[in-house]
């Protein structure tokens, strides 16, 4: 993941830092994220501690996700799970939503689980 750091304007590249903590909370909330690395912090060009408030920001949004997360039914626990069963771009989809937590996946072709939205499963409906 690459961030503006907050010290440099005009930018045309990278998350801003709302994108960049949304995108730790899942990072956190994923049962398949081992590793998180920040680089290429400078604090001595890091003017009034910005980059520093935001990536401490950050790994907050971290945190949470990862207490989200366990909070989560794993996915061979169907049981946990309503199921819904649909033809998705021309291909039977499942989708299912957590009874603890109310999240959504959508199963791909290779049968893994991808993270999704309640809008995802209703498009898939049309």
């Amino acid at each position: 993941m690459h961030m503006r750091p907050a010290n440099t304007t005009g930018s045309p590249n990278g998350f801003n830092g709302e994108e960049s903590c949304v995108l730790m909370r899942y990072a956190g909330m994923s049962p398949n994220v081992n590793t998180i690395g920040i680089y290429g912090y400078d604090p001595d060009k890091d003017q009034h501690d910005l980059t520093a408030k935001q990536i401490s920001q950050m790994l907050w949004y971290l945190l949470d996700g990862r207490s989200r997360g366990r909070k989560e039914a794993k996915i061979d626990e169907r049981e946990s799970f309503n199921e819904y069963h649909m033809a998705f771009a021309e291909v039977d989809t499942t989708f299912i939503q957590s009874k603890k937590t109310g999240r959504w996946w959508m199963q791909l072709p290779d049968k893994r689980f991808i993270a999704c939205s309640y809008k995802d499963y209703l498009l898939g409906q049309q």
